[in-house]
């Protein structure tokens, strides 16, 4: 599918074929009333609190009486 505009800007696009909506300038999911940038920067801190997360589930573990999340960084195999 070909889009046409008169002037390249953020604007809402629905492709006529598979009904997907998204921003003609950046390609992103359509995100108004943000600018690009701004979505950008959202979704790249997206991105980094997933791998925080990933770091958390896999080098930390839930203390059995307050269930606050508890890195062992030394010391002997008991926590």
């Amino acid at each position: 599918m070909v889009i046409r505009v008169q002037e390249p800007r953020a604007r809402r696009v629905q492709c006529n074929r598979c009904s997907e909506v998204f921003c003609f300038k950046c390609r992103q999911m359509y995100h108004a009333p943000t600018d690009c940038a701004t979505i950008r920067k959202w979704l790249t801190k997206c991105a980094d609190d997933s791998e925080t997360a990933n770091y958390i589930s896999a080098h930390t573990k839930d203390c059995p009486k307050c269930n606050i999340c508890i890195e062992k960084n030394g010391g002997c195999n008991h926590m």
